[in-house]
């Protein structure tokens, strides 16, 4: 309890001992009034700030002014006098503990109110923030930090870091949004999308929504903003626009005609295939009526009964005919193929259909191939687990020639050993069950295994069930993978044994501490593992823990060696081992981050740790697991200067400190390790 805590209880004392004091002597001098006022000083006191407690403060020190009084009078009207003067006493004490507790309880409730507000707003998703009237920030949420690499702070201390974090390009509207919205007068939200960019330098959509806040006196607070990381959507966005300009590029280069319609039959889009067919300009089609190109009157019924029947059952119609008459007055028979057409909801909004001109009756067997030859993937039917047709693309795949592989089992081209996994996925995908594509090895007719990624989807071919495959070469893909998986495992193994290089010149030079970088680093990867880390991960700690003492390397051996206690320079000479070693680690090629491990493994969670004074989560959790192995081992450990301190100190130490000094979920593995899985440090290692 400090001396501002402890303040109202003095109070009380003193005034009481004052009033005691001051009683004893009026009434030794035969004054019986005006003293008596004095008592409601420290019962007031006591009852405002310690209600139940003061009451009976209270009640004690008007039963010591009865006493007192009565062992200086014996005068009965003055002793009834001081009767009531105590009922007095009690009856304000009272009042006061009422007042008080009931003050007490608003205050509560009030800070209950503001904890949960305050909660709700820093635990909200959203990257919210106030902006009062003169336009300055009092509070944002702490869920800018994740959207903007910022933290909270940053953006109160810095009143410019908020339009500067903003994308240069949307600068000016997201301004002029600004000077909108500080407008007292105006009463509407305001909703903006715009682009801002991270500490980190990656872009990032924000949904910007603000509005007006008024206090309960109806007078202007400022208006509350709320911001979204709408990324991902604005990229599905962007990917839809890109796939609709695909959609319609495709539509406008395929040979076949493609026509959108209404529910009544008009035309609101067609492709230049169509247009070509019914021989009339774009223009001229749309919003014209299929029915008035119909050959005669029983064709348009036909035609009309064909479209009512896919838009009352849902049913797609296939090659359904009509005759047409074309603008050169020309009459050509036409193959219609037609589906409903539907808005995202679901609602039927019209059609959409296939025709093509089959007046020489082309067989479809063409048409497969004329839509599939200028895919520019690999595409195949397979009936009857024959393949039945190819384009071009599979022939360069496999290096057969079409008519090598028509008429062949499809899992001839498959490798062996992946004949059951082809099976069992093809199986699931045909069956609706696999979205995604499968990759699989085949192998070409030079010998060569190459990898292919395939979707699967049953068609009719020829009046009967087939299955349409699309696939594309990854051959390319998966030899880069290969080859990066092997540069890194290299690199992995170019860094191990550097590592041991330093290893050995570290404990060269230090023999006292011989084996303590490797018992630290065997404690540390122990530790990672016990969290849960990922392997890679854990490889990393063990590395760093091998060579967090490298910058040792720059003190003088007879400082390492020192039997006694080090002076003040001998001690920053040691402390700078850290910073030493990061230098010499920082531009090493390595897959983990070994010189920031090294850089940090001193540090502690509070900002007392060396060299840089880093707190929390600034301190990465491989040099947080290092720093409590670093501990244990050291303490346990013999040193010239001391003797070894035991395991049992080392771990009351860093148990005593979890989650001040020391990270909270390390030294709980660390602990776990010791005392329930028996973990045991191993001899001195060469």
């Amino acid at each position: 309890m400090n001396l501002k805590e402890r303040l109202p209880l003095i109070s009380v004392i003193a005034t009481s001992a004052l009033c005691i004091g001051i009683s004893i002597l009026a009434l030794k001098a035969g004054i019986f009034i005006i003293f008596q006022n004095l008592f409601y000083i420290p019962i007031v006191i006591a009852c405002f700030y310690f209600r139940k407690r003061g009451l009976a403060i209270a009640a004690a020190l008007a039963v010591i002014y009865f006493l007192l009084f009565i062992s200086f009078t014996s005068d009965q009207v003055m002793i009834w006098d001081a009767l009531i003067r105590v009922l007095l006493f009690i009856l304000i004490a009272a009042v006061i503990t009422s007042l008080s507790t009931a003050r007490a309880r608003a205050e509560a409730a009030l800070a209950e109110e503001r904890e949960k507000f305050r909660t709700v707003a820093d635990y909200t998703y959203d990257w919210e923030y106030w902006i009062d009237p003169q336009r300055n920030i009092p509070y944002i949420s702490p869920s800018c930090e994740r959207i903007t690499g910022y933290r909270p702070e940053e953006f109160l201390a810095d009143a410019g870091l908020l339009a500067n974090v903003v994308h240069v390009a949307d600068r000016q509207i997201f301004q002029d949004h600004a000077d909108r919205c500080n407008d007292n007068n105006k009463n509407d939200a305001d909703e903006l999308d715009f682009r801002i960019v991270t500490r980190a330098g990656e872009v990032r959509w924000i949904a910007h929504t603000c509005q007006p806040v008024y206090g309960s006196d109806g007078r202007f607070r400022g208006r509350r903003a709320s911001n979204r990381n709408i990324t991902a959507r604005k990229e599905a966005e962007e990917d839809l626009r890109h796939s609709e300009e695909r959609y319609r590029t495709i539509l406008e280069d395929i040979e076949e005609g493609y026509q959108e319609m209404d529910p009544k039959g008009n035309f609101t889009f067609c492709n230049e295939s169509f247009c070509k067919i019914f021989g009339y300009g774009r223009e001229e089609l749309l919003n014209s009526n299929i029915r008035h190109y119909a050959a005669d009157e029983e064709t348009a019924d036909r035609i009309y009964r064909a479209y009512q029947q896919i838009y009352r059952t849902g049913d797609p119609l296939k090659r359904f005919e009509g005759e047409i008459v074309t603008r050169q007055g020309e009459r050509r028979l036409i193959e219609f193929s037609a589906s409903l057409l539907r808005d995202r909801e679901g609602r039927r909004r019209g059609f959409r259909g296939i025709v093509r001109d089959v007046t020489e009756r082309k067989n479809m067997g063409d048409q497969y191939r004329m839509i599939a030859n200028s895919s520019q993937t690999g595409v195949y039917i397979v009936q009857d687990g024959r393949l039945r047709f190819v384009n071009p693309h599979i022939s360069k795949y496999s290096g057969y020639r079409e008519e090598e592989l028509i008429g062949r089992q499809v899992l001839h081209f498959v490798h062996p050993a992946d004949w059951e996994m082809v099976r069992e996925k093809a199986g699931k995908m045909l069956a609706g069950l696999l979205k995604s594509p499968y990759e699989y090895r085949m192998v070409d007719k030079a010998g060569r295994v190459r990898w292919l990624t395939e979707t699967v989807t049953p068609i009719t071919y020829r009046g009967r069930s087939a299955v349409l495959g699309n696939t594309m070469d990854t051959t390319d893909r998966k030899e880069a993978e290969k080859k990066l998986q092997d540069l890194l495992e290299n690199l992995r193994k170019a860094v191990g044994a550097t590592v041991q290089v330093m290893v050995a010149a570290v404990e060269a030079r230090d023999p006292y501490t011989a084996g303590h970088q490797a018992r630290s680093a065997d404690l540390a990867r122990a530790i990672a593992r016990e969290m849960g880390l990922p392997q890679d991960r854990i490889d990393g700690i063990r590395m760093a823990g091998s060579i967090h003492d490298i910058g040792k390397l720059s003190v003088p051996a007879e400082i390492l060696s020192k039997p006694s206690k080090l002076s003040d320079i001998e001690f920053s000479l040691i402390r700078e081992h850290a910073c030493k070693g990061y230098k010499m680690l920082k531009d090493v090629a390595s897959p983990w981050p070994l010189a920031e491990i090294v850089y940090q493994h001193h540090e502690r969670l509070d900002g007392s740790g060396y060299p840089r004074g880093l707190k929390g989560e600034e301190i990465i959790i491989e040099a947080r697991i290092l720093a409590v192995a670093d501990v244990v081992e050291s303490m346990a450990s013999y040193r010239p200067y001391r003797p070894a301190l035991g395991l049992e100190e080392a771990l009351a130490e860093i148990e005593r400190h979890q989650g001040k000094l020391y990270d909270a979920d390390v030294v709980a593995a660390c602990l776990r390790l010791f005392r329930e899985k028996s973990f045991q440090f191993e001899g001195t290692r060469s």
